[in-house]
């Protein structure tokens, strides 16, 4: 396709007064089918300064209605290449926040619409927003799930879908709150496709045919993700005066790491949706709790990936014992072991602390008793030194799932097919978290209930030792 034809239209999502779909997302007073509008306009006079390209728009009225064949049939008589649908989003729960795009799933559709994706998303992060992804999504009948892309695909158009921010969060209010808001999510957008169509515009003085964006076409389609991600607390610590440290391992190699939330009740209350930002490519999050008060349940971490598939984690207990956490597990197999020994006493429950804390300090951890740390910024020599063996213990741990996440970058970047990949990444995956599941609690078991059995069987002779001494003494007068 040479510069000269670019056909872009614009359609301002949902609109009409029968409510409902009509209105799109509604929220504390804002209607979609009305800022949909004001971007889509803001778009359209940005866009029309650039050369080469005619833009049109759907519509220009929010009480208007237009089936979604209508607007791809509408592209289709213009010539369109692209059909950009704009968006704004809400969740159910108010909780989810943040910017994406969904593009078609196949073929030169796919690469299309996945470099303008990710060129606007660009912009969005310069705003200061906090980015999705870019994604696809396959329905049933094995065809496109989003009607306008579903549509326009059938008439040769490459479709997509942006979805500016949430308009039920606090956290994307600043991006929504007024007219000037809807505008320059508008005139971001139209530099996104700009940049991704190589377009130049004299009026602006701007010039992008060298940051054109190049996608290769996958061999077969790109399905969505589904499979939640994989999440464990790695480390929880509390110095005692209101501050809990955790250090928590997440990873997803199909669509990442969202956002996650912490619970330290069991589950019963979870923060707000924080978001995962994991910079330096080592799969963890360091979480600070300030001002914690009260008796501390179970800790507990929920980590959402880009498709709002959640998992929750290991479930850690605080025990008490120099502010060291311990797996729920693992507490319920010294109870077990102590039971089936001798007496539950008071004497005895202190034996099988002592033993805990002197396992504690041979470096133990993972999802058996795990070690306090800091910021991972801030660690010092001397906490290198005292948490290096139990990294070691949760690197062995996680391998699996490590190995498999590395051969699969390895793979795509030699075969360039991402739905090939992803669909053995998910195999891989589940085989591996299958494997781990399996492995560490046998290992774990066997391990505290050899070191307790032992701990308590010497406790337990030396004291009727100790008393069978008296009593002798006692006799000899």
């Amino acid at each position: 396709m040479s510069q000269d034809n670019i056909v872009i239209v614009i359609d301002p999502g949902h609109g009409g007064l029968g409510g409902g779909s009509d209105d799109g997302a509604s929220y504390n007073g804002v209607m979609e089918r009305y800022i949909n509008i004001a971007t889509a306009k803001a778009m359209y006079e940005e866009l029309s300064k650039y050369e080469n390209v005619k833009v049109y728009m759907t519509r220009d009225n929010p009480d208007q209605a237009m089936t979604l064949k209508q607007r791809a049939q509408f592209a289709s008589e213009v010539g369109a290449d692209y059909l950009i649908s704009i968006h704004y989003n809400a969740s159910e729960e108010h909780m989810i926040y943040g910017s994406e795009v969904w593009i078609p799933s196949i073929g030169k559709y796919y690469a299309e619409g996945y470099g303008i994706g990710q060129a606007v998303l660009a912009e969005f992060d310069e705003m200061g927003l906090y980015l999705k992804g870019v994604k696809t999504r396959v329905g049933d009948g094995d065809d496109e799930y989003y009607g306008i892309i579903r549509e326009s695909e059938k008439l040769n158009i490459t479709g997509l879908i942006i979805e500016h921010c949430y308009i039920d969060n606090t956290r994307d209010y600043a991006y929504y709150c007024n007219q000037e808001a809807y505008e320059r999510f508008g005139r971001a957008d139209a530099t996104g496709v700009a940049k991704a169509l190589g377009l130049k515009s004299t009026q602006l003085g701007i010039d992008y045919s060298m940051v054109q964006a190049k996608i290769k076409a996958p061999v077969s389609r790109v399905y969505q993700d589904e499979t939640p991600p994989e999440v464990v607390i790695k480390s929880c610590s509390t110095d005692g005066n209101g501050i809990v440290n955790i250090c928590l391992y997440a990873i997803d190699g199909e669509s990442g790491i969202s956002h996650y939330a912490y619970s330290l009740d069991d589950g019963v209350h979870f923060s707000e949706l924080l978001p995962w930002y994991d910079r330096d490519g080592d799969h963890e999050e360091q979480i600070t709790v300030m001002n914690v008060s009260g008796n501390l349940a179970g800790v507990v971490v929920k980590a959402y990936n880009n498709y709002n598939l959640v998992s929750t984690s290991n479930r850690v207990l605080l025990n008490g014992i120099n502010g060291v956490f311990v797996d729920t597990h693992v507490q319920e197999t010294i109870e077990s072991t102590l039971t089936e020994t001798v007496p539950y006493t008071l004497e005895s429950t202190m034996a099988v602390s002592e033993t805990i804390a002197s396992t504690s300090a041979m470096g133990t951890t993972s999802s058996s008793v795990a070690e306090t740390v800091t910021e991972r910024k801030e660690k010092n020599i001397s906490q290198e030194a005292s948490q290096s063996s139990s990294e070691t213990t949760l690197q062995e741990e996680m391998m699996p799932i490590m190995e498999g996440e590395e051969t699969f970058h390895s793979e795509v970047k030699e075969t360039g097919s991402l739905a090939d990949e992803n669909l053995r990444y998910h195999n891989r995956k589940t085989g591996a978290v299958v494997a781990g599941a399996l492995f560490v609690p046998v290992v774990l078991v066997i391990f505290f209930k050899s070191v307790l059995a032992a701990s308590v069987k010497k406790w337990y002779h030396k004291i009727k030792e100790t008393i069978m001494n008296n009593v002798e003494r006692m006799k000899n007068g």
